[in-house]
């Protein structure tokens, strides 16, 4: 046992002996009977233990009466937030946000299955100097395109 690993169990543990790791605890022993300044390292430990003791006195060591317990566990049931009302309503949030999320939006102009090639027609505002009749115009504006019909 060194004097480093010796002060390390000391500051980590205190001057009392059955806190001490039980595996180095007699190797610990001998170390600080032979050793003065392991000796006053262990002096100063049982010092802070005192203080620490006389500062909490017997707070940790009172346990409350059954009536006390009962009477702190009402209280805390009766302060607890309602989460169960939440809880429906957050899962129904939750799923219709995943739906909205993952759910495709239909394509209606243009951007989905048109062939390489094709084109679609433009309309000019004056069909006078293109050559096109009126009744070409109108079909050209009101003939569904096929991904017009796939919509239907």
């Amino acid at each position: 046992m060194t004097n480093d690993r010796a002060l390390e169990i000391i500051a980590a543990y205190g001057a009392d002996v059955t806190r001490w790791p039980a595996e180095e605890r007699a190797a610990l022993t001998t170390a600080i009977a032979n050793s003065p300044a392991l000796q006053r390292a262990l002096a100063d430990a049982r010092t802070t233990d005192a203080a620490i003791a006389s500062m909490l006195g017997d707070w940790a060591q009172v346990a409350p009466s059954a009536a006390d317990s009962a009477k702190l566990a009402a209280a805390a049931r009766a302060s607890a937030p309602r989460w169960n009302r939440w809880i429906g309503g957050a899962f129904a949030a939750a799923i219709a946000a995943s739906l909205i999320a993952i759910t495709p939006l239909p394509r209606m102009w243009g951007g989905g299955t048109e062939q390489q090639g094709t084109t679609s027609p433009t309309i000019v505002a004056s069909a006078d100097n293109t050559g096109i009749t009126d009744a070409q115009a109108y079909a050209m504006l009101f003939t569904l395109t096929p991904q017009e019909e796939s919509l239907i």
